[in-house]
């Protein structure tokens, strides 16, 4: 048996009971395929690979709301073919904002906004086609992981909102902080349980944020693989409450985290949350960052 390190955590890789095994022992009782989560790590990318490049529009959210289209060119102008949104779209239809992007050769990589369920079925399925993204990112409160019943509760919306948007095309995924990698919960992270919900579920993989909690980044995306659909990147002290940086210039070991990245791997998207230099500034250094490491596909 092949014990694989995660910070103070071991997970057991070579035995396909584990995972199986911890989830049913728990009260969730989820029936689970070891091999499409553990074996699915083995498929990490080519080093010649190259992924699209994406700001999560958060990140300029002051910038965007004063001048969207002088935003949006400066993006183009750095290198980035696509924006992952938010629920704010700057008081316009979605019509109107894939035309904004369309006049500036920008793609909408997908969306981040609260768990789809019956009641925002149609809104979310028709804003996704009228944008032409086909990923939903939801985030789940540190409340919402606290024990092992809220999990459960939320491994329920996650997976009932799979099952409603599978029809559509379009894919769900969870873009963590560093809750969901910072405990166990009957054995598991909550990132483990959160795919366990199904195997319609996907993962985006904030690479800071996990080494905030004390994992190793490229671990969490060998051990998941194929589930993670897309990456968020940040650099910065690795501290909780601090301004973080342009990529490259704080303590995350990009050059490892990138020769990390999954096949599966959609999207690469740039996300800060706060700075301690001019955002935009930060954001072209980020974008430059990455095309330098040839990892970026143009156009």
């Amino acid at each position: 048996m092949h014990l694989k390190r995660f910070g103070k955590i071991s997970i057991s890789v070579g035995n396909k009971k584990h995972l199986k095994k911890a989830c049913k022992g728990s009260i969730f009782m989820v029936f689970v395929s070891y091999i499409s989560l553990a074996t699915s790590g083995n498929r990490i990318c080519n080093p010649m690979k190259q992924f699209p490049l994406a700001l999560q529009m958060w990140s300029v959210r002051t910038q965007a709301a004063q001048n969207l289209d002088s935003v949006l060119a400066s993006l183009a102008s750095y290198g980035y073919t696509g924006v992952e949104l938010t629920a704010h779209h700057y008081q316009l239809s979605p019509t109107e904002l894939r035309d904004r992007l369309d006049a500036h050769g920008l793609k909408a990589a997908g969306t981040h906004g609260p768990c789809v369920d019956k009641t925002h079925l149609q809104q979310s399925v028709e804003t996704a086609q009228a944008l032409g993204y086909n990923r939903i990112g939801f985030n789940f409160r540190e409340p919402d992981l606290e024990t092992a019943d809220k999990i459960k509760a939320s491994m329920d919306r996650f997976a009932e909102a799979a099952e409603l948007l599978k029809p559509y095309g379009i894919k769900v995924m969870f873009h963590n902080h560093w809750w969901e990698y910072d405990r166990l919960v009957n054995g598991l992270l909550p990132a483990e349980m959160l795919l366990c919900a199904s195997s319609q579920v996907y993962a985006q993989v904030d690479t800071y944020w996990v080494a905030v909690a004390g994992q190793a980044p490229s671990d969490i995306l060998k051990r998941f693989g194929n589930r993670v659909l897309s990456v968020h990147l940040k650099d910065g002290p690795m501290e909780k409450g601090k301004q973080q940086t342009a990529l490259g210039d704080g303590k995350m070991d990009m050059p490892h985290v990138l020769s990390s990245l999954p096949d599966s791997v959609e999207w690469v998207v740039v996300e800060l949350d706060g700075c301690n230099t001019d955002m935009m500034e930060a954001v072209r250094k980020s974008a430059e960052f990455l095309i330098s490491k040839n990892i970026i596909r143009k156009g």
